[in-house]
């Protein structure tokens, strides 16, 4: 049977990594009545590491949050539909849904959405609702800047999906082009076509940083340093890396096989992808090297034993509550992965900022750790490697989806721009 009324569906920033039952039985709940109509499931953990790439900012995850947790409680409880059905129609339903909600979805005042209960832990709070009005007992209202950045977060999360090879329309987008937008930026929105890769210049200070870093502080930095390397160059997603409920991901799911001249290849096994599917991605020397150089200095073999058990990224300090409460060699989380990213993009941006690059500096102390998968694909495919092996690395299912990372770095679309000057001048020169 379908829920009867709305769920926060996402935890707050504070409790990201916590398991909360009451939302995980909602979603299965909800996935069991609309049945592979609905995707719930996967749609959910899109939603989620879409979410996940706002968690270095408080209040950005908090407004992404409510705007997504709105519109898939539409999505499955009124619509009662999949996320890749919709149109421009639907669009216009949900708005006129989201203006007018159900009286019994507004709430007086913002409640927690969360509370702790001693004996089960974090329950969601029943006197949470998605839409709150102070102005009662005046009608709920809400302004045309409101409805124009809920718009903006859905269309990046269809961005997002087109990304992930699983939804190719964007109807939130063409809902925003219908409402008038003319700056959608100025007004928080996602830029579809804003620069998702590291600059040349970018790359070479980050690695520059990290490297100067660990050799400073190597029980800080590196930990880090072998995250940016894998990155990079393995380019996962943050999900395929980070702990969960049910997976911990392990030093030994790196492999190494002989080739027939007797040389090794190796390989980083992701054992759930999107979709449930399983990935060797190939390694390359660099990130093999960092790998070797992260296990000296935990103490351990350059390369590890198939069997070994040992956490990919192991926590500095005990977990303070949770599921790892007291564990020190527990596996880090997205919200913790996210946390050093940005931590050594300021740090990057501070060394950009000192060699005067400022307006590099001020774009990577926007990025998330997704910047690196675009990076490494990105630099894969300017090196000229074989599409067939970068789509069978990255985990996208068509070579057409590779074109969003070799169309939008603008480094290297300016030397082919500048042949227009070029032929207008042989023209008015001769």
């Amino acid at each position: 049977m379908m829920p009867t009324t709305f769920s926060p569906l996402f935890p707050p920033l504070n409790q990201i990594n916590e398991p909360i039952t009451d939302i995980r039985q909602f979603v299965l709940t909800c996935d069991k009545a609309l049945g592979s109509a609905g995707d719930v499931i996967d749609t959910y953990e899109l939603a989620a590491e879409y979410l996940h790439e706002q968690s270095g900012n408080k209040n950005n995850y908090a407004a992404y949050r409510r705007d997504m947790c709105i519109f898939l409680n539409w999505l499955w409880l009124v619509r009662k539909g999949s996320v890749r059905q919709l149109g421009r129609l639907d669009m216009k339903s949900f708005i006129e849904f989201a203006n007018n909600p159900p009286a019994g979805l507004i709430a007086r005042n913002t409640f927690a959405i969360l509370i702790e209960d001693p004996a089960a832990g974090w329950r969601v709070n029943t006197e949470w609702r998605p839409f709150v009005n102070r102005n009662h007992p005046e009608p709920y209202q809400r302004k045309e800047s409101s409805l124009r950045a809920q718009l903006s977060v859905i269309s990046g999360f269809y961005t997002f999906m087109a990304e992930e090879d699983y939804c190719e329309k964007n109807p939130a987008a063409i809902a925003l082009r219908r409402y008038g937008v003319n700056n959608v930026s100025n007004l928080g929105a996602v830029d579809a076509d804003k620069e998702k890769a590291l600059s040349h210049t970018q790359q070479r200070v980050l690695l520059e940083t990290v490297d100067r870093l660990a050799t400073l502080d190597p029980d800080t930095y590196e930990r880090t340093r072998f995250l940016i390397h894998l990155g990079i160059f393995c380019y996962p997603r943050i999900s395929e890396i980070a702990s969960t409920n049910s997976r911990s991901p392990a030093m030994s799911q790196f492999k190494r096989r002989r080739g027939p001249k007797g040389v090794w290849n190796y390989s980083f096994y992701i054992e759930k992808s999107k979709g449930g599917k399983s990935r060797h991605v190939t390694c390359s020397d660099n990130v093999i090297n960092a790998l070797a150089r992260y296990r000296r200095y935990l103490g351990l073999s350059e390369f590890p034993h198939p069997d070994e058990t040992h956490p990919l990224f192991v926590r500095h300090k005990a977990g303070t509550h949770g599921r790892e409460f007291g564990v020190r060699d527990a596996n880090l989380g997205t919200h913790q992965i996210s946390e050093l990213v940005s931590k050594v993009f300021e740090e990057t941006a501070q060394s950009l900022d000192s060699l005067e690059e400022f307006e590099e500096a001020r774009e990577i102390r926007q990025l998330t750790f997704h910047t690196l998968r675009h990076t490494g694909i990105s630099n894969d495919l300017e090196a000229k490697r074989n599409p067939n092996d970068v789509m069978a690395d990255s985990g996208h299912s068509n070579l057409s989806t590779l074109a969003i990372y070799t169309s939008r770095r603008l480094e290297s679309r300016q030397p082919s721009a500048n042949l227009k000057d070029e032929y207008i001048n042989s023209i008015l020169y001769k």
